[in-house]
């Protein structure tokens, strides 16, 4: 892909002696100019948005020293050496920490659902996380999970006063 910067960029200033070299007809740019671009490619591309959840292994997770939770979400390639493993960058907003309530750590197996933001500066797509569920078996921490957990132990409840009242009535009867 190449991007074409103004005819002043392309002829005169820092990229006349760049332009010689590579000659005359050739679209050259600055990382500047493309991050740019690639940041609004980003924003304009809704089949970005279309995945509930992304599924990976948390990796690198720390603190900022604002107060937002960094880490990656690493596909490990099991197999190939030769291959580096596949690393997306996540980060959870301060004020958005008391709204997600899993707790996530290390090598943990993770599913994560949130928005792709360009980051221009590092040259960096992270997602901006709205839900994280772990998913590496321990489903405790989702909130459909807890509901359940919570109904399971209502109706345990339930049981035991309506065999209690049973055996009450009985023992009146008596």
């Amino acid at each position: 892909m190449s991007v074409e910067s103004s005819k002043e960029g392309r002829t005169t200033g820092e990229f006349a002696s760049v332009q010689d070299v590579v000659g005359p007809d050739a679209a050259i740019t600055s990382i500047d100019a493309l991050t740019s671009e690639i940041a609004t490619v980003i924003d304009d591309t809704s089949s970005l948005q279309q995945h509930d959840y992304v599924v990976g292994e948390v990796a690198d997770y720390g603190i900022s020293s604002k107060d937002n939770v960094l880490f990656e979400i690493v596909h490990r390639k099991k197999g190939r050496e030769d291959w580096k493993d596949d690393r997306l960058h996540c980060i959870i907003y301060e004020d958005r920490r008391a709204d997600i309530t899993a707790n996530i750590r290390d090598g943990q197996r993770v599913a994560v659902r949130g928005d792709v933001e360009f980051y221009a500066p590092k040259s960096r797509c992270s997602i901006k996380v709205d839900d994280i569920i772990p998913a590496d078996g321990d489903d405790s921490s989702h909130p459909f999970e807890r509901i359940r957990a919570d109904r399971r132990v209502q109706i345990a409840i339930a049981s035991v006063l309506l065999l209690m009242v049973l055996l009450v009535g009985s023992f009146l009867l008596l």
